[in-house]
């Protein structure tokens, strides 16, 4: 019975295609400007403001991008080889450390989503404080995209968003008993909630009401801190710091803006960051006893001290800073009168790049990584440093501590199996044990992890991770995907929602390529500042000269060779396709963005403009213009096969942009070695963001099996 149906919908699938054997056609509707001298051509603005029509053709080309993917054989069956993997793993996040108490996100073998968890360290007992899976918002699923625990523990600020949307909502929990409070705050993406000492308020931020007219580029400005008390009207709350806020004068409209109270004390840090970069600027205040205002901030850290993130214990502050060292040192001056300028050394710049610190009542604990393995050291009250020794060799990505409290917590995490969470124990031998917070994983061996270096044309080494199954012939035929990012100094690592794609490549008989281009931070912030900006062709080069590096180690030809991007990875995967189209079979842009030229119309785009520039600045302008993909594709030109996807609720790169970059390449004309599709997730936001586990798992089968059919797989060829 359940293969007569299959047949079925393959013939239903199959009249579709012959009614509609191209996709719908876009309106081609020429805006041409001359910026800085240059003629720019423009054939899709229309889709960045005309919203119904964008959504009749995106609707349109969805339709028939799911109808051409449902012809594939082999997907059904790496979905449920992709919903395997899934529901044999365990997946902890977020883990925070509050005195006896844990909190922490987990997705357990059966949720769709991930609970927030609440476990008594003393008892062992996990309590489930909020279940989304039991939860939909007018009929949309909803996630928890942020959280944050009172210092007591015993209220936990949740926020919360439909379809991965990230517009959250701010909810207050009763950890012990859980009941939801009353207390509810919209316009909260940017909350970032921390407590005051009372247990009972706490700063978050809160965007203003944004007009139904106004440009989108502008709604998150004049963004501002405010105070909460439990159990009041969140309109009446008072701001305490941002634009335009009390004595401050030097927040932008545009900045983003956060007050982070020290745990154990009545000081707060004010926190001010241009939305993208890694470096921030910091205020240090007393919290005014029995009001909620006389905030008299005063800045200690600019943007030039290159500080990347401050910790605090209950009477020293450390910062983790670039400034003269690229792969980062740590530096430590008194809580009650941090001057940065005579603040101490505590960890030099070493061979390997720090990538966090957290601060225990008996010590300092920082991670570092030196190429694909991460170390932790622990600093004692003394100063002296001692490296931990590692129970597992892989990648540390959180590292997390309560001040009031000796040890900490952190995971390390693989390729191919998700992160463990270990606890840092804080007496004598300091070794790190299991955690508990989940099983185990199952060992894994039958997969072969190369981390290597491969060369640029100029010569860079440019480091390469490789994950293949044991046995895979290296005959030049396998399907490979090449898999980058390199933007904002973000490093390209192990986690544990990665598990599932990176498996379900290999096992379908691929090989995955992480390409660590500059732009990124594997190997500090020299690294990412060689692919920003004026420089981000380094990052495109460095894409394709990944590629070409997995053709001459004899794992593939151009004919079984893809890449892909997500989110600014667009800028990477759609250089390098429109710029070396011969070096590639097909290509997957994940929400990507294309068209940089546009970038400063998005919502969040002013904030991207220290990464990539402003079309208002000609030296700038003259770097987007080359970086953007959308402007350089060019009629008659045969470019690999695409898919580009795109989330309707997706608030950080539009659906427009996914929908301008198909529109052009399927204009291209018909040379392209493959169909150029857009696949639209209506119930999705920005990626992977907020989706469920059968959502995301849906999205990699349609990516995967589109890549492989392409690359001629076996058990992915429709028949003809």
């Amino acid at each position: 019975m359940r293969h007569t149906r299959q047949r079925l919908m393959l013939g239903f699938v199959a009249v579709l295609l012959t009614a509609a054997e191209k996709p719908p056609a876009a309106r081609v509707d020429n805006v041409t400007e001359t910026i800085f001298g240059k003629k720019i051509t423009d054939p899709y603005r229309w889709m960045e403001t005309d919203g119904a029509a964008l959504g009749d053709w995106a609707r349109a080309q969805n339709t028939y991008t799911r109808a051409i993917l449902a012809t594939i054989p082999g997907r059904d069956q790496l979905l449920a080889h992709l919903n395997d993997i899934s529901a044999k793993m365990t997946i902890v996040g977020s883990v925070t450390p509050v005195g006896h108490r844990l909190f922490f996100l987990r997705r357990a073998p059966g949720d769709d989503l991930s609970k927030l968890i609440m476990r008594d360290q003393d008892s062992g007992a996990d309590r489930v404080v909020l279940d989304p899976n039991k939860i939909t918002q007018d009929g949309h699923h909803v996630s928890i995209d942020q959280f944050a625990p009172s210092q007591d523990g015993r209220y936990v600020a949740v926020g919360i968003s439909p379809s991965g949307s990230e517009e959250d909502v701010l909810r207050v929990i009763d950890a012990d008993s859980g009941q939801m409070l009353p207390d509810s705050i919209d316009r909260a993406r940017f909350a970032s909630p921390s407590w005051l000492p009372d247990g009972r308020s706490f700063f978050y931020n809160r965007l203003r009401v944004f007009g139904p007219h106004e440009p989108a580029a502008d709604r998150f400005t004049y963004n501002k801190v405010f105070i909460h008390h439990i159990g009041s009207d969140p309109n009446h709350d008072i701001p305490v710091f941002g634009a335009a806020v009390g004595d401050v004068k030097t927040v932008a409209p545009t900045d983003i803006v956060a007050v982070q109270a020290i745990t154990g004390t009545r000081t707060a840090l004010a926190i001010q960051m241009d939305g993208v970069s890694a470096e921030k600027t910091y205020y240090i205040g007393k919290m005014p006893s029995g009001t909620d205002t006389g905030f008299a901030w005063r800045k200690i850290v600019s943007p030039s001290d290159a500080v990347v993130d401050v910790q605090a214990s209950r009477d020293t502050l450390y910062f983790l800073s670039h400034q003269n060292a690229p792969r980062y040192k740590v530096l430590s001056a008194p809580l009650d009168n941090p001057d940065l300028a005579a603040a101490k050394t505590v960890l030099p710049q070493s061979a390997g790049v720090l990538t966090a610190i957290a601060a225990s009542s008996e010590a300092l604990y920082a991670a570092g990584r030196n190429g694909a393995a991460s170390y932790i050291l622990r600093v004692d009250g003394e100063g002296k440093p001692a490296t931990l020794k590692m129970p597992v060799t892989g990648v540390v990505n959180t590292l997390a501590a309560d001040s009031r409290t000796p040890g900490a917590v952190a995971d390390i995490a693989t390729w191919v199996t998700p992160s463990v969470w270990f606890s840092i124990g804080g007496g004598d031998t300091h070794e790190l044990t299991d955690l508990g917070v989940a099983p185990k994983p199952d060992a894994v061996d039958d997969y072969i992890i190369t981390e290597t270096f491969v060369p640029a044309k100029d010569k860079t080494r440019l480091p390469l991770s490789i994950i293949e199954k044991k046995g895979t012939p290296h005959d030049k035929n396998r399907p490979v995907l090449v898999e980058g990012y390199g933007a904002y100094g973000i490093s390209e690592l192990p986690f544990a929602e990665f598990v599932p794609a990176v498996r379900g490549w290999v096992d379908a008989g691929g090989v995955l390529a992480i390409a660590h281009v500059r732009g990124g931070g594997e190997l500090g912030e020299d690294w990412h500042l060689a692919g920003k900006k004026a420089t981000k062709q380094n990052t495109i080069h460095d894409f394709i000269d990944s590629a070409w590096a997995m053709t001459h180690l004899g794992y593939a030809s151009p004919a079984t060779i893809a890449g892909t991007g997500t989110s600014a990875g667009g800028i990477m995967i759609g250089g390098a396709i429109t710029q070396a189209p011969a070096e590639f079979r097909a290509a997957l842009i994940r929400v990507g963005l294309s068209d940089a030229l546009r970038l400063e119309q998005m919502e969040g785009g002013p904030a991207n403009t220290p990464e990539f520039g402003t079309a208002q600045n000609k030296d700038d302008f003259t770097a987007m213009l080359a970086m953007d993909a959308y402007q350089h594709v060019k009629p008659g030109v045969p470019y690999p096969a695409v898919l580009l996807t795109a989330g309707a609720e997706d608030h950080r790169v539009p659906l427009w942009q996914s929908a301008k970059m198909a529109a052009r390449l399927q204009a291209a004309g018909a040379k392209a070695k493959g169909p150029i599709l857009l696949r639209v997730d209506y119930e999705g936001g920005h990626g992977s963001i907020g989706a469920g586990e059968a959502q995301a798992n849906a999205e990699l089968a349609d990516d995967f099996s589109f890549l492989l059919w392409q690359l001629g797989a076996k058990g992915f060829q429709p028949s003809k």
